[in-house]
């Protein structure tokens, strides 16, 4: 009697484990065919170096071919890496604080080279517009409150949008983020998320929060309600109003998936220091569904880009 119910609860305990797994690995397959099909990227910063996240092997792979690509020097810190340009560059901000000076940065994938688009005062958060045309960034630090530029690729022209009324809720976040037709969200002094619109040269207040990241659809945007870490990201929909969380625990980061399909997570997921900047993993989260999966692990900061 015993051993039949012995082989009971190992049948459901099998059946139980099948279940999970199928469900995962759905999640995982469609994500896999979504980024195999859009020739995505995923960067993190692990252990000092800029690193893509491959969600194939489950592993961190260095930036350039056989390279990796240094995040601070004892001289410079680099601020935010974010892909542009179709994923064949990246944009970074060099920053020497005892000299006061930042530099925005390309860097050409293929061969590794550095071209200087700009020098200005220390920069934080540099992001790429959607067409390609301008980027963004905070600079003028005073007292965690920035100032806004905009730097024409085109013309290489370099503009302060607004002045001292920028916040950036984190070290490594992104502060600022593109939607469509150039409409720039990012957050003021008095902890409102406003859209900035480039062309109109116009401003909206949309919620309260920080670190706005607008969604690929335009429709909705992860932001924070408190400035700090671990934390619930919330999920804003701009239509009408609603607030929603995303679920999980020691949640250092969230991100949407270029399909907009996905939450990309980074956890902390250390199991003697709950505020270090080790031990984390890369979930995706499906949007509608919720189902999880486990992407990869890696060490190091909790920053995270994909496009």
């Amino acid at each position: 009697m015993k051993k039949c119910a012995y082989l009971l609860l190992l049948i459901i305990l099998i059946l139980c484990s099948s279940g999970n797994s199928i469900g995962d690995d759905k999640v995982l397959h469609d994500f896999i065919k979504e980024y195999n099909g859009n020739k995505w990227k995923i960067v993190v910063v692990e252990r000092g170096k800029i690193k893509y996240g491959d969600p194939i092997s489950g592993k961190t792979i260095p930036l350039l071919g056989n390279r990796d690509y240094t995040f601070n020097t004892p001289i410079e810190k680099v601020d935010c890496p974010s892909l542009c340009f179709n994923n064949s560059k990246l944009l970074i901000a060099k920053n020497n604080y005892s000299e006061n000076t930042g530099k925005l940065i390309l860097i050409d994938l293929k061969t590794g080279a550095e071209k200087i688009l700009a020098v200005t005062q220390p920069i934080t958060s540099p992001a790429i517009s959607r067409n390609d045309k301008y980027i963004a960034f905070l600079s003028d630090h005073n007292n965690s409150i920035y100032s806004l530029y905009l730097f024409s690729v085109e013309s290489g022209h370099l503009n302060k949008i607004i002045n001292n009324n920028v916040m950036h809720a984190g070290v490594y976040d992104v502060a600022i983020s593109w939607g469509d037709n150039n409409q720039l969200y990012y957050s003021d002094k008095n902890k409102n998320i406003n859209v900035f619109d480039v062309n109109l040269k116009t401003t909206k207040r949309i919620a309260s929060g920080y670190s706005p990241i607008i969604s690929p659809n335009n429709m909705e945007i992860i932001y924070k309600k408190h400035d700090n870490k671990p934390y619930t990201p919330l999920v804003y929909e701009l239509a009408s109003g609603n607030t929603r969380k995303i679920s999980g625990s020691e949640i250092f980061n969230a991100i949407w998936s270029p399909s907009n399909n996905y939450y990309l997570v980074v956890r902390n997921i250390s199991r003697i220091w709950k505020w270090n900047e080790w031990e984390k993993e890369v979930l995706i989260i499906d949007v509608k569904t919720m189902e999880k999966h486990k992407l990869f692990k890696y060490e190091g900061y909790e920053y995270i880009y994909c496009k």
